[in-house]
């Protein structure tokens, strides 16, 4: 499983983190 931290909570990089899961990573949406 490759992980992905994605430093956003935008409609964006909800989209991102939507298509990075279907290509088989476990991104990870934290806020500052």
């Amino acid at each position: 499983m490759k992980i992905l931290l994605v430093e956003d909570d935008s409609d964006l990089a909800e989209l991102i983190a939507y298509n990075l899961k279907k290509e088989g990573y476990q991104p990870i949406i934290c806020l500052r």
